[in-house]
Formats: structure tokens, C-alpha cells, sequence
């Protein structure tokens, strides 16, 4: 059985209370009701309790991560409040479940640290990602196969300005339906010889969207398989302000009639042109 925080059995009572009390309030403040206010402030506390729980929790501590680790509907690591984790390459982590936000390694806040050498991690759950960095926080991944077949979840999540990921000779596979393999919406992630493929309809290989994200790609190759089956997605994106560069020769596939190797938005994206040495440029192709 789940015992529900305090916190939460509060905001329960306040919210049938204030229900029960048919308090009137101004004509155009009418909608939502006041049920459907609390309600909404509730859903948003329960995500948070389940950011709080993780089977390796470094809340302003150092921990390690090794071995087999299995999370159910929980984060498998996190970190906040400055503290940090280091993973070696006998991490082999696998996140199931049916609960949202449940990732399977989560860095939240300046000064908090993940930094993972080697290992795999698949996280199975639906609108969840392999990273997740918020709120100013750093993860570091080098060689580190990352696997998502949940619906929305990304291979990595960067949010909030601050945040960065820094990504080397990865690979990154996602399965589900509008399952990015690399998603910043703030922040910075930089990529160096990483594979990206991606297979679910509505999925991008990296997408830059919101003012202060950027993206860099170096080398590696991105795969866009989702647009096959009549769907869209695009090898590279930069969406609503975001930033994104390609270099080094990255490599970008696509698949299907709607699928673009790359798309600007209202972003700005830059490659190399053919004027510049061979070596440097950006291989796009759209296959049908």
C-alpha cells in the first residue's frame, strides 16, 4: 500500500473544503472552479513526490553507482541539493512501470552531479527519458548506451537555464511516439561522436527549441526512421529561439516523405558548407 505524503493528505482536505464551501468569486475568475484548482496544484505535488524518490538518492552527498539496478515507476538515480553520483561501466540500469517522470538518471539544481562512465540504461515508462537535467544541474556521459520505449520520453531531457549535458561517443535509441533522442529545451548539451536513432512516429534526432537552448553536435550520426510509416520527424531542429550547430562531420538520416534533415523554426541552426573542406561537412539525406 502507498502511504501519501502529509504535505499531500493536506492539499487533499483543502481542496474538498474549499469545494464543499461554494465560496463565490468574481464572473471572470469563475473558471476553473476551485476543486479544479486544487486538484491541478495536487497532480503537480504528486509529480514532485515522485522526483523525490529514486533507488540511489544523493541529496547533498557522493554516492557511486555500479551493477545491476532496477527501478518501479521511481527514478533509478538522483541527485540533488549539490550532490553528486559517478556511475562505472558495470551500471546496467532498467526503469519500468507505468508512472510518468520516472527517469533513469535525474540531476536537479546548480551544483548537482552525475557523471556516468560506461553501462546501459533503458527506461520503459511512458513521458519519462534515460537523463533528465533541471534547474541548473550537470550530467556527464561518455560511452553509455541509453535506450527509451516509453511514449514521449526522450533519450536525454535538458530544461531550465544553466543546465547542460555533456555527451561523448553515446548512443542513443528511442522507440516511442514523439520520443526525441536528444530534447533541450533549455540549457546546453554538447555531443561528440554519439549514434542517435529514433523510430517513433514524431520524433526528432536532436531538437533545440526555446530561447537559451543550444545544441552542439560533433561528429557522430543522427537516424530518423518515424516518418516511414506516414508519420514526420527530422534528423536535427531548432525550434521557438534555440540554437543548434552541426560539425565534424556529423551525419544525419531520415526516412519518409515528411521527414527534413533539418528544420529551423523561428531557431538558427549552422553546418558547414560544400565550400569548406570535405572532411567537415554535413552529410543530409531524405529517403523515401
Amino acid at each position: 500500500m502507498t502511504v501519501l505524503p502529509r504535505s499531500i493528505l493536506t492539499a487533499i482536505t483543502v481542496c474538498f473544503r474549499l469545494n464543499s464551501a461554494k465560496q463565490k468569486i468574481p464572473h471572470h475568475l469563475a473558471r476553473p472552479s476551485h476543486m479544479q484548482l486544487c486538484m491541478g496544484v495536487l497532480m503537480t505535488m504528486l509529480a514532485c513526490d515522485v522526483h523525490a524518490q529514486a533507488v540511489i538518492y544523493a541529496n547533498g552527498t557522493n554516492l557511486t553507482a555500479s551493477g545491476t539496478i532496477t527501478a518501479t515507476n521511481q527514478n533509478a538515480l538522483l541527485a540533488v541539493n549539490k550532490g553528486t553520483i559517478t556511475g562505472n561501466n558495470t551500471l546496467n540500469v532498467t526503469v519500468n512501470g507505468t508512472n510518468t517522470f520516472s527517469y533513469g538518471a535525474s540531476a536537479i539544481g546548480v551544483g548537482s552531479l552525475i557523471t556516468l562512465n560506461g553501462g546501459t540504461f533503458v527506461d520503459n515508462n511512458p513521458t519519462s527519458a534515460d537523463l533528465d537535467v533541471r534547474q541548473g544541474a550537470t550530467i556527464n556521459a561518455t560511452g553509455v548506451a541509453f535506450r527509451t520505449t516509453g511514449y514521449n520520453s526522450p533519450g536525454a531531457y535538458i530544461a531550465d537555464p544553466g543546465s547542460s549535458a555533456t555527451l561523448t561517443n553515446d548512443s542513443f535509441n528511442t522507440a516511442g511516439q514523439y520520443s526525441n533522442g536528444v530534447d533541450i529545451t533549455q540549457g546546453n548539451a554538447t555531443l561528440s561522436g554519439s549514434s542517435i536513432k529514433t523510430t517513433g512516429v514524431g520524433s526528432f534526432g536532436v531538437i533545440s527549441q526555446g530561447s537559451g537552448a543550444i545544441a552542439t553536435v560533433t561528429g557522430g550520426s543522427i537516424t530518423v526512421l518515424g516518418a516511414v510509416s506516414g508519420g514526420y520527424g527530422s534528423g536535427v531542429a531548432a525550434e521557438n529561439g534555440g540554437s543548434l550547430t552541426l560539425q565534424g562531420g556529423a551525419i544525419v538520416n531520415v526516412y519518409g516523405a515528411s521527414a527534413p534533415g533539418a528544420l529551423a523554426s523561428a531557431g538558427t541552426q549552422s553546418w558547414p558548407r560544400k565550400t569548406e573542406q570535405p572532411d567537415r561537412w554535413i552529410s543530409c539525406s531524405m529517403r523515401r
